[in-house]
């Protein structure tokens, strides 16, 4: 029980100290000193009615709601503007807009927790972020010296009264921030330095033997707040009678509040989760943050959500329990029914310096303290965003910080090459496993066929990169450009900007009559290269499903050009050139239908095969599911791995179509090499030029990659 009331106490004595300093900033204006009772009531009665709303739906014990700092400082911009343009009535005017702008963030907060949306707020940028949160801490730097600056005239300010105002405020502001950041004594520093800072007032006062009004004469006080009751609940009064096109003119100011209210409370979420190690439903807190708001609105609450240090506090002291909760309320209902007595027991200066030091804690964290943490370029840019929100607005403030970020961000992203690769036919070949003949033109003309892998999100400021292969592959005169394939496999979108880069691209290929390919082009990415193709030569372009196919297109459409053609005699002859008739007699010759099954992975291997007509596919399954790892021609040899190593089959070969394979058995294979050991070698060399070509190829592919 001794803890609870502990907490109530220390918790109470931070929480309210700092909501009366707000609102006595947002209500700074001379204009304001009429209303500054009413202001100050708004606030206390928001921290009552979220405070109970915490108390019934948070699922964090112990946490502590109410208006908070942040928002503040934007009504302080807001409701200074109102007065500068002449709003009138101006109190009336000021109350509606903390009205319209508490229920929209309550409408706001729970829509996005009820539809789950929390997750987006954290995908604001971090010099957004970070440079709002220093601008807030700015703007209440300013509202802290309003306030405590506001009573004397700006020649006076080295004065006796006035000194004895601003000094205290700064040096109580500093000691409050600095044991801030002392988390084995801020649940005890906190109260401590403001319970020591009061009764030092009073005691002040009683030896001075000036009476209240002297005090407020004299700056000590803040002025308009009456004695009595300040319980204020009429505040929807004022909405018929509020100037609506003054209220109007403030929209951008007061819209931020929109975007820092949500993203401020998931960061309070993410720091509760932080400090005291548990688990939390950001949409929970969101519709609680909600509910809370739009209770508040009816009774004139400005638009709060949970407080971060009187939450930590109440729980370091209370464990979670009700205690500092009901305290807190407790404390509010006390200061509603006795106005201005009580809280004249906090003095201009000690409210000057809870404000000062929050505002230290924002500029220190968010402008001073991130600079050792993000590179230069993002620092100025925090910077900036946190200049502008005081010079020119919150909303100028954020919509300055999305652009650069943006701008930023495009800059960056269109220095990662858009071409993952941009290799020839030499050495990016299709799995069309061709004839020896075939397998000797390639090599040589390769260097004619351009094949580029494109990867990432593909718009107007890395499209660009596309260009930049071709051209070089152009001017090389060696190469003699013929046709060039392109694939998507490896992109994540493509933005219609880049429209214009892909008919600039088809025009470069058809002035200098170079065929082009593209693939793995997914329908709802077709759009920008269509309009390309529009914009280009239209009927320029063939599309293929995927790079095996456009490369084996390429091929196919290379040796055509060249005129190679398929030999007279089969593949067979093809394969083992004089060798063929002494070998011819130990293979049996089969004619098999098209989707006739050669070879199945996994299964013993009738033997070595070699394709003599038709073509067939090579097939491996695997954890992800079946896909065709090489086309086969006449002339091409399978098996062969198997018949050395032994064991089942490596993959699933299938006839394409109808043709002739020619088998070579175990038995007849030992026959061969018993019986005529001079053509058994040339059996072996066959297979293992095969085999090498194989390794060849990969390790050439491997070092232009790496290279």
């Amino acid at each position: 029980m001794g803890h609870q009331v502990v907490g109530a106490l220390l918790t109470g004595a931070v929480a309210l100290a700092s909501v009366i300093a707000l609102a006595s900033a947002v209500f700074g204006g001379e204009e304001f000193e009429g209303a500054r009772g009413d202001g100050i009531a708004l606030f206390l009665i928001g921290t009552v009615v979220m405070g109970a709303i915490a108390i019934v739906r948070s699922e964090l014990g112990g946490l502590i709601a109410g208006p908070q700092d942040a928002v503040a400082s934007v009504l302080a911009v807001a409701l200074a503007d109102l007065a500068s343009g002449g709003a009138d009535p101006l109190a009336d005017s000021a109350i509606a807009l903390i009205i319209v702008v508490t229920a929209a963030t309550g409408v706001t907060l729970y829509l996005l927790g009820r539809f789950g949306l929390g997750r987006l707020i954290r995908f604001v940028p971090f010099p957004v972020m970070a440079g709002f949160l220093g601008g807030v801490g700015l703007a209440l730097a300013w509202s802290a010296i309003g306030l405590v600056l506001d009573p004397f005239p700006r020649e006076d300010l080295l004065g006796g009264d006035a000194v004895a105002v601003w000094l205290p405020a700064v040096v109580l502001g500093a000691l409050l921030s600095a044991a801030s950041h002392r988390p084995r004594i801020d649940r005890i520093a906190l109260p401590g330095l403001l319970v020591l800072s009061m009764v030092g007032s009073a005691a002040f006062r009683a030896l001075s033997g000036l009476d209240r009004q002297e005090l407020t004469d004299r700056g000590w006080l803040i002025a308009g707040v009456p004695d009595g009751s300040l319980l204020k609940l009429d505040a929807l009064t004022s909405l018929p009678e509020a100037d609506w096109f003054a209220v109007a003119s403030q929209f951008g100011t007061v819209s931020s509040i929109l975007v820092l209210v949500p993203l401020a409370s998931l960061l309070h979420t993410g720091g509760f989760e932080e400090s005291f190690s548990i688990d939390l439903d950001a949409d929970r807190e969101l519709r609680d943050a909600g509910v809370g708001n739009a209770a508040a609105c009816l009774v004139g609450g400005p638009a709060g959500y949970a407080k971060f240090a009187p939450t930590v506090i109440s729980r370091r002291t209370s464990g979670g329990g009700l205690g500092p909760q009901l305290g807190v309320l407790a404390g509010a209902i006390a200061m509603l029914l006795a106005g201005g007595t009580v809280i004249s027991l906090a003095p201009r200066w000690v409210l000057g310096g809870v404000l000062l030091s929050i505002a230290y804690s924002f500029i220190w964290k968010w402008l001073i303290e991130v600079k050792g943490k993000v590179e230069l370029t993002s620092w100025l840019t925090i910077v900036g965003i946190a200049v502008s929100i005081v010079v020119f607005g919150f909303l100028f403030g954020i919509l300055l910080g999305l652009g650069l970020t943006a701008g930023t961000f495009i800059v960056r992203y269109s220095r990662i090459p858009s071409v993952y690769s941009d290799l020839t036919l030499t050495h990016r070949r299709s799995n069309v496993q061709r004839p020896p003949h075939e397998e000797e033109q390639l090599k040589e003309l390769g260097n004619r066929i351009l094949v580029m892998e494109l990867q990432g999100y593909v718009f107007f400021g890395s499209a660009e990169g596309l260009l930049a292969p071709l051209r070089r592959h152009l001017d090389d005169p060696t190469a003699r450009l013929e046709g060039v394939v392109i694939d998507f496999r490896r992109t994540s979108g493509i933005d219609s900007s880049a429209t214009t880069s892909f008919a600039k691209l088809i025009r470069l290929a058809t002035e200098h009559r170079i065929e082009l390919i593209m693939c793995s082009l997914d329908e709802a990415d077709r759009g920008p290269v269509l309009a390309g193709v529009a914009e280009g030569v239209p009927g320029s372009v063939a599309f293929r499903t995927d790079l095996d196919h456009a490369l084996e297109d390429a091929e196919t459409h290379l040796l055509s050009r060249h005129g190679v053609r398929e030999p007279d005699h089969g593949g067979f002859a093809a394969a083992f050139g004089p060798s063929t008739d002494a070998l011819r007699q130990y293979f049996e010759r089969l004619e098999v239908q098209e989707g006739h099954t050669l070879l199945r992975q996994g299964e013993p291997s009738p033997g070595l095969l070699v394709l003599d007509a038709g073509t067939a596919s090579v097939w491996i399954e695997g954890e992800s599911g079946v896909a065709r790892s090489r086309r086969l021609r006449a002339g091409s040899i399978v098996g062969d791995i198997t018949a050395y190593l032994g064991g089942g089959c490596t993959a699933t070969v299938q006839m394409d179509e109808a043709g002739v394979v020619y088998l070579l058995s175990p038995e007849q294979r030992r026959a061969l090499e018993q019986a005529t050991p001079d053509v058994a070698i040339t059996l072996h060399t066959a297979m293992a030029q095969t085999l090498a070509e194989r390794l060849v190829y990969s390790n050439a592919v491997i070092d232009e990659l790496l290279g």
